[in-house]
């Protein structure tokens, strides 16, 4: 056999493996096309149950009084607190008279205070001025429902509040961001619930003192809504 038949018949071969190559290729991408087509995107139907807005103790502080003056004060602020029970994380500022804690004023609300609790204002003067919890804030706890036959996975699921009267829209949240039940998939039939929270203006587009009516839950194509429960 001459090389230039030899080369003809490799050129050939060489052709041949490409286009089948090819067409397999082509013919699997118009399989995978109709599978894409066919294919139903899951539906899950996780409803809110509940929306309540509505103090919940312990909670962060709202309102403190003065028990006793203490010594080494005066009027200022970023004053830390401690105190016996579980709360952590208020801070506050006072005025004085005659060096004597004279009023209190909340400047962090901290959390995890019960009304009656006593702290001692640790961070400024001679840290023996003495202070008691009168109120705490509200909180948000919201309750939902998976009504579906479909898995969910709890972080896929997101929250926005409004307030109507003045049409104010908040920062949308992930449930997960206020569970602590530990559970990752939402299975058909179970109802979570949040821990309780206080609103912030960074994580929900609302202050401490804000009064949301509405609360709406995302998650892929589905969407529920409940008015707020004080």
């Amino acid at each position: 056999m001459s090389g230039s038949s030899v080369g003809a018949m490799v050129v050939g071969t060489v052709f041949i493996m490409v286009f089948g190559m090819a067409t397999v290729s082509l013919i699997d991408n118009v399989n995978q096309s109709i599978k894409n087509s066919d294919y139903e995107l899951p539906d899950p139907k996780v409803d809110i149950i509940s929306f309540t807005d509505s103090v919940q103790s312990p909670g962060p502080v709202n309102s403190v009084s003065v028990f006793s003056g203490g010594t080494g004060y005066s009027t200022g602020g970023g004053c830390t607190t401690t105190t016996t029970g579980d709360g952590t994380g208020l801070v506050v500022s006072v005025t004085d008279d005659s060096n004597a804690v004279d009023s209190i004023t909340v400047e962090q609300i901290g959390s995890g205070y019960e009304i009656g609790d006593q702290f001692t204002i640790a961070g400024c003067g001679n840290a023996d001025a003495v202070g008691t919890v009168v109120s705490l804030h509200e909180q948000i706890v919201i309750t939902i429902k998976n009504m579906g036959s479909e898995n969910v996975l709890i972080s896929d699921i997101w929250i926005i509040l409004s307030e109507t009267s003045s049409k104010s829209m908040g920062i949308p949240f992930s449930f997960d961001s206020h569970y602590s039940g530990g559970n990752n998939y939402f299975f058909p039939g179970e109802q979570f619930t949040t821990d309780p929270f206080p609103l912030d203006n960074t994580a929900h587009g609302f202050s401490v003192t804000g009064n949301p009516n509405r609360a709406f839950l995302s998650i892929y194509d589905h969407n529920s809504f409940a008015d707020v429960n004080s």
